[in-house]
């Protein structure tokens, strides 16, 4: 499974092979990755894969098949597993960091689609992103795609209620506004 997922990952670096997943079952081999496969079992082949999903988010034609695959549902339920783990044990908490990394960066892409704000709001995947931001506020990459996700979805009163119900939300925020201070631009 890893020299498959790293393969994938290789050619999907390219968007000149993105027509090498339009015209193919590629994305529903790639989907069912998440389905039979325990990401703490074999982390690395997760990271592929996943990062994989990434680079093809970035074409607007498979993003939407993608979405209608039912990434943000599969995504989310990835999320919760992480963070299930995550707070009963720090083992994997740097490894999922990396594998987060590539969740949220994807998810960043997905909240672009109109279609999805209902996906998100369905899966509780505010809530959930709330979780990652609480798990991972050292890890800038990880933050700065929630900040994104939030920003794109937070156009819409529905998303702003669904976040306004998440209680430690704002403190979160304000927590990460501190920690990376730094980093803004003046």
């Amino acid at each position: 499974l890893l020299n498959i997922c790293k393969l994938m990952f290789k050619i999907s670096r390219s968007e000149n092979n993105d027509v090498l997943f339009q015209n193919d079952n590629i994305l529903d081999c790639l989907m069912e990755v998440f389905s039979f496969t325990d990401p703490f079992g074999n982390i690395d082949a997760f990271l592929y894969c996943m990062g994989t999903i990434k680079f093809l988010s970035g074409n607007m034609i498979l993003l939407k098949d993608l979405l209608n695959k039912g990434l943000v549902e599969t995504l989310v339920r990835l999320m919760k597993e992480i963070n299930d783990v995550n707070r009963t044990s720090d083992t994997y908490l740097c490894s999922s960091g990396h594998l987060l990394v590539q969740v949220t960066a994807t998810l960043r892409n997905l909240a672009d689609l109109p279609h999805s704000r209902s996906r998100f709001l369905s899966t509780g995947a505010l809530l959930e992103l709330c979780v990652v931001l609480e798990q991972h506020l050292n890890d800038e990459d990880v933050c700065t795609n929630v900040a994104r996700i939030f920003s794109k979805l937070s156009a819409y009163n529905d998303c702003c209620l669904a976040l306004s119900e998440c209680t430690s939300c704002f403190q979160l925020f304000l927590a990460i506004l501190h920690r990376h201070q730094r980093k803004q631009v003046s």
